[in-house]
């Protein structure tokens, strides 16, 4: 593997075991996918930012913000034109292999409704859509049954995102190895 998307996967394993809940204290999901666990992929990708700019990336305070939901760094993203490039998303899992910071993001049209990040996770793959990793176990709302656990694995980015409506973004800052 790339040793720069090592470090990108490295980033992102620590993230999803360090991070911040709510209430101030550090949480992670629970090895059992049918146990509760609430959206967590902003918190997930506040995270995996600290993680690399602790590793000697450089990283704003706007991607690190606890007050933002996925929405707000959805948005922060798109206007942040000197950190992040938007990518097709037929590139996306290409250029994660070769150890850039690539992130999926749906912002929700409906005023109050969350929207939803998720890291492209570096893994060698031949599939048409790229594996995302978000910190959080998907279920049917109506069932319960959980239909992805994209807390601890990576998944189909189309099991997770509603793909004509998310964009794709390439961190335009060095990940360091």
């Amino acid at each position: 593997m790339n040793p720069k998307a090592a470090a990108v996967v490295s980033a992102i394993e620590h993230a999803t075991r360090h991070m911040r809940t709510k209430t101030g204290g550090v949480g992670q999901p629970p090895l059992d996918p049918k146990q509760p666990w609430s959206a967590h992929c902003s918190a997930l990708f506040r995270e995996t930012m600290r993680q690399l700019a602790s590793r000697g990336t450089l990283v704003g305070p706007q991607f690190v913000d606890e007050d933002a939901n996925a929405n707000k760094i959805g948005m922060r993203i798109r206007h942040s034109h000197a950190d992040w490039e938007e990518i097709d998303i037929q590139n996306a899992q290409k250029e994660a292999n070769n150890g850039a910071v690539v992130v999926g993001s749906y912002i929700n049209p409906t005023a109050g409704e969350p929207g939803h990040l998720g890291f492209v996770y570096p893994a060698e793959t031949h599939r048409s859509h790229p594996l995302v990793r978000d910190g959080n176990i998907h279920k049917n709302p109506a069932t319960g049954v959980v239909k992805a656990a994209s807390s601890y694995g990576a998944v189909p980015a189309g099991t997770v995102f509603p793909l004509g409506h998310t964009s794709w973004f390439k961190y335009r800052h060095t990940v360091r190895s």
